[in-house]
């Protein structure tokens, strides 16, 4: 089987990037141990990630019996950027900012009662915009939830008006 290096790489990518966030503190030699890695894909792909700016240094773990340099550790850069997560229903829509590492820095409920679909959209356009602008880390996504059916980022049905063949994904 042809394995496709572009691919490989992805994927190690995101084995190195797991195992920093599932359990780190971590050093680059455990991650290959770990991932049954070579210790220079490991090393690159560390590199890469710390250059990013998506982990952090944060001191020296333990050196082996034998001795040696005590391993640098790693973790998860949690200020790395955020995601924002909108729930639209009927009568309101809410609004959630979260860090990488799952807490919420705001929460906004919004009633919507009695207005229509393109103010609805303005308002929470507006909202982004002020998250973003209040922010000092990069806005890494947006997620939506409404009560509906979806398929293919089109919305099939929505329990709020003028959302049928609305493409958020398009618009946000």
């Amino acid at each position: 089987m042809i394995i496709n290096k572009h691919i490989m790489r992805t994927t190690n990518e995101k084995q190195v990037l797991q195992q920093i966030v599932n359990a780190g503190p971590i050093s680059r030699s455990q991650i290959s141990r770990n991932l049954c890695l070579n210790k220079v894909t490991v090393s690159d792909i560390y590199s890469q990630l710390l250059h990013e700016g998506l982990i952090r240094e944060v001191g020296h773990g333990v050196s082996t019996r034998n001795g040696g340099r005590k391993p640098v550790m790693a973790l998860l850069n949690v200020g790395y950027g955020y995601v924002i997560s909108i729930n639209i229903l009927r009568s309101r829509f809410s609004m959630i900012t979260c860090r990488l590492d799952g807490r919420s820095d705001n929460y906004e409920s919004v009633s919507t009662r009695d207005v229509d679909l393109t103010t609805v959209l303005d308002m929470i356009d507006e909202r982004i915009a002020n998250t973003i602008a209040a922010s000092d880390s990069r806005l890494l996504g947006i997620a939506f939830g409404l009560d509906g059916v979806i398929y293919e980022n089109q919305i099939l049905s929505a329990a709020l008006k003028g959302f049928k063949s609305f493409d958020l994904a398009e618009i946000f």
